[in-house]
C-alpha cells in the first residue's frame, strides 16, 4: 500500500490522504549508494550546487526521446537537470530500472520540467495534461501539469521498500499529454527511518518543510491557507524551539495528537479535526501555559 500524504494508493494502492513533515538532520551526508540520473542527457557530471554526480539516462530505460527545453527558459533554468527531459510519445507505458537491493528502503524523486520542449504550449493550451508514475505495478502518484506555468518543476517523492534487486519507476499514459521526466534519483535510507514503511506500505509526500538544525532558534511557523490536507502527526512538534504554530484555514482532519511539545501558540481553527481536545491542552490553557 502506498498511503500518500498527497494523494498516492496502495498495493492495489488504496488512497489515504494525511500530512507528513519529513525534516532531516543532515551534516556532510554520504552520498555512497546514490543514483541520481539526468533523463535526455548524454554525459556523466558532477553538480555544482551539491556535487553529486548525475548521469544520462542511457542503460536506465528503453524508448522515449532526448530534448531539451526551448531556449526561452534556458536562462531560468537553476540546475543542469531542469534543462533537458526524455519523453514517451510511444507505448502506454515506459519504465526506468534502477538498481537497487532487495528489501532495502529508499526515497524515489521524480522533477518534470515541461519547459516548452516541443513548441505546443502544452501545459498553457487549457487541455487537460496529466499523466501516471507506478512504482513497479503500484500507482503512485499522478502528474498534472494543466494551466502551469512551462518553467515550473514539479516534484514527486515515494519512500518505498525494493521488492528485489531492480526497482521500476514507470510513466503512464493518460491519454492526456505525453509523459516525459526531468531527472530520477534515487537515495537509500537507513532501516531506522520510517518504520511504518515496508514492504506493502509506501509513503508519498504531501510537503515537506525545512525546519533547518533541530537545535536552532525556530519560534514561529505560519502554514496557514496552505492546502494541507490529512491527519497530523507529531514529529515535527517534538522540537523545543517551536513556540508558535499556525495551521488554521487548511483542511486537515482527524483528531489532535496527544503531544505538542514546547509549543505555546495553536491555532487549528477552519479545519475538519475531530474528536475530544486532549486534556493537556485544555490544562495548559487553564494554566495560562498555551493559547
Amino acid at each position: 500500500m502506498v498511503i500518500s500524504f498527497s494523494c498516492s494508493a496502495s498495493r492495489k494502492l488504496t488512497g489515504i490522504l494525511a500530512l507528513l513533515f519529513m525534516m532531516t538532520r543532515v551534516y556532510g551526508q554520504s552520498t555512497s549508494g546514490f543514483i541520481s540520473i539526468d533523463c535526455g542527457n548524454r554525459r556523466t557530471y558532477n553538480d555544482s550546487p551539491t556535487g553529486i554526480q548525475y548521469h544520462s539516462d542511457h542503460g536506465f530505460v528503453d524508448g522515449g526521446l532526448s530534448h531539451k527545453i526551448s531556449t526561452e527558459f534556458m536562462a531560468d533554468a537553476t540546475n543542469e537537470q531542469q534543462k533537458t527531459l526524455r519523453s514517451f510519445p510511444q507505448r502506454s507505458r515506459n519504465c526506468y530500472t534502477l538498481p537497487s537491493a532487495t528489501g532495502k528502503k529508499f526515497l524515489v524523486r521524480a522533477l518534470f520540467t515541461y519547459g516548452d520542449y516541443d513548441g505546443l504550449n502544452s501545459t498553457m493550451s487549457g487541455s487537460l495534461f496529466r499523466f501516471g508514475l507506478h512504482i513497479g505495478v503500484n500507482f503512485w502518484e499522478a502528474v498534472n501539469l494543466t494551466n502551469s506555468d512551462p518553467s515550473n518543476t514539479i516534484w514527486k517523492e515515494v519512500l518505498t521498500v525494493a521488492p528485489g534487486n531492480n526497482l521500476s519507476v514507470c510513466l503512464i499514459n493518460f491519454g492526456t499529454g505525453t509523459p516525459f521526466v526531468s531527472s530520477l534519483e534515487l537515495r537509500p535510507l537507513q532501516d531506522v527511518m520510517y518504520p511504518f514503511v515496508n514492504s506493502s506500505v509506501s509513503i508519498s509526500y504531501f510537503i515537506r518543510i525545512r525546519f533547518g538544525n533541530m537545535t536552532t532558534n525556530l519560534i514561529t511557523r505560519n502554514l496557514s491557507t496552505s492546502g494541507l490536507k490529512g491527519g497530523l502527526t507529531i514529529s515535527f512538534m517534538n522540537m523545543s524551539s517551536l513556540i508558535n504554530l499556525d495551521l488554521s484555514h487548511n483542511n486537515l482532519t482527524g483528531a489532535i495528537p496527544d503531544y505538542l511539545g514546547s509549543l505555546r501558540v495553536l491555532n487549528l481553527s477552519n479545519n475538519q479535526l475531530d474528536g475530544p481536545i486532549p486534556d493537556f491542552i485544555l490544562q495548559g490553557f487553564q494554566a495560562g501555559l498555551l493559547d
